[in-house]
Formats: structure tokens, sequence, C-alpha cells
């Protein structure tokens, strides 16, 4: 209570004046914790700031319903108090972050771009042997390309869709897991950006080939790999029917 009376006694500048450049004498505070009037912690101002003391790119189209300003006075109060920041006295995009999101989102572009024309190669084809790529691995990335995630998804984990055989101790794909069939090329675009594994091979007679690949030599191996996908090795009969599918919402 006490604070709110100190605070409410500064002469402070509502958001309805905001302009677009502040004074050096007006510190800018989150809407959000000043507008819930109940600061428990340091003062937060990362919901609209990026490290270098920047507005987030994403946030600069409404960056002024994210904040409020304060006189200097109001600011020291509340910075001697609850400590935090970092402090902020004028508004503008950071260019740095913005060449970083430019680039990530030619990155998405590239990437959804390539797995179509892949996708539709590979429709066309009458390939015999296929990849196997996890469902929910698959899911990450396609909220990611579409832009519905931040986030990139982390390597190719396709850990879940296989199983060890009991006899042998042998890598097999598992009967019905949840994957999607790819391409080989669509398979190792994803390997070359992501890494990961390991690789499951699925050929038409039923029969799967796990690859299991060294950490840190996932483009080694997988260039290598084409010329084993015949072999008999590691080979498993699996049932044809294991659930899966090629069709992507993308």
């Amino acid at each position: 209570r006490q604070w709110k009376k100190n605070v409410g006694s500064c002469s402070w500048i509502p958001s309805s004046t905001h302009t677009k450049n502040y004074q050096n004498k007006n510190k800018l505070v989150s809407n959000y914790q000043f507008l819930l009037f109940s600061i428990t912690g340091p003062i937060d101002n990362s919901d609209f700031l990026c490290p270098h003391g920047g507005v987030l790119p994403a946030k600069a189209e409404h960056v002024y319903e994210l904040c409020v300003a304060f006189p200097q006075s109001a600011w020291n109060f509340l910075h001697s108090t609850f400590g935090g920041g970092p402090a902020c006295s004028r508004l503008y995009e950071c260019s740095h972050c913005r060449e970083q999101l430019d680039a990530l989102n030619r990155q998405k572009t590239y990437e959804l771009e390539t797995f179509k024309q892949l996708h539709a190669e590979f429709q066309e084809s009458d390939s015999n042997v296929m990849n196997c790529l996890s469902s929910t691995w698959f899911k990450q990335w396609e909220q990611f390309v579409l832009g519905r995630q931040r986030d990139p998804p982390g390597p190719i984990d396709n850990a879940s869709i296989i199983s060890w055989r009991v006899n042998d101790r042998v890598p097999v794909l598992r009967p019905s897991a949840d994957f999607i069939r790819v391409s080989y090329d669509m398979w190792k675009m994803f390997l070359s950006i992501y890494g990961g594994g390991p690789e499951v091979i699925l050929r038409s007679n039923g029969t799967s080939l796990v690859v299991m690949y060294k950490p840190g030599n996932q483009n080694s191996q997988a260039a290598s790999t084409k010329n084993h996908r015949l072999r008999s090795t590691s080979e498993s009969t699996i049932s044809t029917t294991v659930s899966s599918t090629t069709t992507s919402k993308i």
C-alpha cells in the first residue's frame, strides 16, 4: 500500500499521451506489471525489450499497449524498491533482432518450399524404399514453419518409432508406430538442417532397416546410407498395415 501511495503521489504521464519518442526524463515500465499493480518481484521489461535494449520486432507494432511512461522520480522509486529493469527511455525496434527475425523467416520459407517441392516429387515417384519420420517431430516442424510456434524443433527424434528385438537387440521399426513416410531426399533435407536420428528405412516388402548415427556424424553417415539401403543386415519383417500417412496438412 505504501509504494502504491508513493507512486500515486508522483506526477506521471498517462498512456493516452504516449508519443513515439520519449524524452530521456521519462522511463518506461511494462504495462502488464503496472496494470496489475501488484508487483511482487523485480521490474521486468523483457516482455517488450530484447537483450540489446530495443523493442522486440514481433512487439514493435503494438508496443505502446505493452508499456506505460513514468517520470524519472517514479522510476527511481520503483527501481530502488523492486530492482529489475532494464531501464528504457525511448522506443525503437532493435535492428539486430530484426535481422535475425528476417533470416529466420527466410529459413522457414526455404524449408517449407523445399519440402513442398520434394513432397510433390515423392508423390509422383514409384520408389519402393521410403524413410520414416516421427509424426510428433514432424508436427513440431510443421507448426514452426507455418508460424504457429516460435522456436524451431530440436534434432530429429525417431526414438519413439523404433524398438529393439528381444533375441538379438537389433533396432527395428516399432509395429503400430506413429510416423509419416518421406522420400530419401526429404529425409536428407531434414537431417542436414536439424541432425538427429536414427534413420528408419521402410521397404515395400514390409522390412525395415534402422541406421543408428554416431553423435556429430549424421551427415557423413547419411551420405553413405544410400549404398546400404538394400542390405538385409538389421532387417526385420513388420506388418505392412503399420499406421502411417504420406499426406501433410502443409
